[in-house]
């Protein structure tokens, strides 16, 4: 999958300098509370000249493995789908290490971490997987 990654500094010379301030505090609002950064590469950015480390992040993957072996359940988010089911069958990955192989069942595409991280969580709940089960039609557990 192509990352697709935008210079901030383009997009505020395309809009108004309002529109610019609004978007850095919404990305940043979304980004407050997360335990991890997602931003791993600093954009070059900036209104009036100076360098910034905010990133604006274009589709993000959540998604649900299921267990071949147990039928247990993972849920992610990544913005590589094809190299991250690698490395959990490879067995770099904690919990998925002891379950492996895996296989993907179902899948959402987010416009950023932020709103992945929230249907993450979502899908984590026993709400979350009533709502898998029946996109998927599969009997409950």
């Amino acid at each position: 999958m192509n990352k697709q990654f935008y210079s901030i500094k383009n997009l505020a010379a395309k809009m108004p300098e309002s529109i610019f301030a609004v978007l850095l505090k919404i990305n940043a609002a979304l980004v407050k509370g997360l335990r991890r950064l997602p931003f791993t590469e600093p954009a070059c950015v900036t209104q009036s000249g100076r360098e910034s480390r905010v990133r604006i992040h274009f589709m993000v993957t959540v998604y649900v493995l299921e267990s071949l072996i147990t039928k247990k359940y993972y849920v992610g988010m990544t913005e590589d789908l094809t190299n991250r089911l690698k490395e959990h069958n490879a067995g770099r990955s904690k919990f998925t290490s002891a379950y492996k192989p895996w296989k993907v069942i179902y899948t959402e595409e987010t416009v950023n971490f932020g709103e992945g991280r929230i249907r993450e969580k979502y899908f984590k709940t026993f709400a979350g997987k009533k709502f898998i089960q029946k996109q998927l039609s599969l009997p409950s557990s």
